[in-house]
């Protein structure tokens, strides 16, 4: 069901027949990262496949509530990071690092100018040569501008030259 979502599969009774798996089990045995995948499928059901009608329950909201914050909580920022919070606030622009929207935890967010700034670091991408972003990093860009969020990617490696150049 989380690749579905990753991937936007349009498979409305492969989804439905996982949904109502997940609900059937006993939230009290998922790990806190299984509950934030389960809570992002949540998201993704709800605001892109609204149509299709699939609800959610009181407890799964509070699980999943409960892994996201468990989650935000222990965010520590990478150097890249860091260097790219530390070049937004030399150039006088106000931002947040590691703000939490909705359910989501993002790098920057320029709440002003609902401005969403991803340092993406290489694990973001798949292996190899072709720098295709990971399907959660794409689902969680299609949640913050179904919410009306630009988002704006650094990748390394186009930050790590301009490191050298200065």
């Amino acid at each position: 069901l989380w690749a579905m979502a990753c991937m936007n599969i349009d498979n409305q009774p492969a989804a439905q027949s996982l949904w109502m798996r997940a609900l059937a089990k006993d939230l009290c045995e998922w790990k806190d990262e299984s509950l934030s995948q389960l809570g992002s499928v949540r998201s993704w059901l709800n605001l892109e496949k609204a149509e299709w009608g699939m609800q959610s329950n009181a407890l799964l909201e509070a699980a999943t509530a409960a892994a996201f914050s468990k989650s935000h909580n222990t965010a520590k920022s990478s150097r890249f990071h860091t260097q790219v919070s530390t070049a937004l606030t030399e150039l006088c622009v106000s931002h947040h690092n590691e703000k939490s929207i909705g359910h989501l935890l993002v790098d920057i967010a320029l709440v002003d100018h609902k401005v969403v700034v991803e340092v993406d670091g290489p694990h973001h991408y798949r292996r190899g040569e072709n720098r295709t972003m990971l399907g959660n990093y794409r689902l969680k860009q299609r949640h913050l501008e179904a919410q009306g969020w630009r988002v704006v990617h650094v990748p390394f490696w186009e930050w790590d030259p301009l490191q050298t150049e200065q």
